[in-house]
């Protein structure tokens, strides 16, 4: 079954409204559907992290968002660095841009800036799929922890002109 089939499962399962639209070119980054007018506002990207003993966790951004490790460090107590591409393939099954909540078996930090938002676009397990649901649906089918865990003051925007 592949990751799309997954998805549709856990999310009928769950009873959890979603839009799941296929794309002609390949989502990886947060600002791959500004084409469609989707900003990195409407984006929660899944970064997958790992800790010094070598254990794994997801955490959930705003796309425009960085994630701050020591803000991660001291939610869970240890330190952490962002997955390379190759631990974030062994440790999900997933490529990096095709990361969902909603399919990887680890534990998983939220930022409390994702749950503001009525609806978001996220991975879908598949570069060629945006799952669009409410980030408060994800308690349906998933545990996780809701933290502060975005760089204070940055802003992507920031830097552009």
């Amino acid at each position: 079954m592949n990751n799309i089939e997954k998805l549709k499962q856990i999310l009928k399962k769950h009873k959890i409204k979603c839009k799941l639209i296929k794309h002609e070119k390949k989502l990886i980054r947060s600002d791959d559907l500004k084409d469609k007018n989707v900003t990195k506002e409407d984006v929660c990207k899944t970064i997958i992290l790992k800790t010094r003993n070598k254990n794994y966790l997801a955490v959930c951004l705003k796309g425009e968002d960085r994630v701050d490790t020591k803000k991660v460090k001291e939610s869970i107590g240890k330190k952490v660095d962002v997955a390379t591409h190759e631990n974030v393939e062994k440790s999900t099954g997933l490529k990096v841009g095709e990361v969902c909540p909603l399919l990887v078996k680890m534990p998983i930090i939220i930022d409390k800036k994702v749950l503001e938002r009525d609806e978001l676009h996220f991975g879908s397990g598949d570069l060629y799929y945006d799952l669009i649901i409410n980030p408060k649906d994800l308690e349906k089918a998933i545990t996780f922890k809701i933290a502060d865990i975005r760089k204070d003051g940055w802003r992507e925007s920031n830097f552009q002109k």
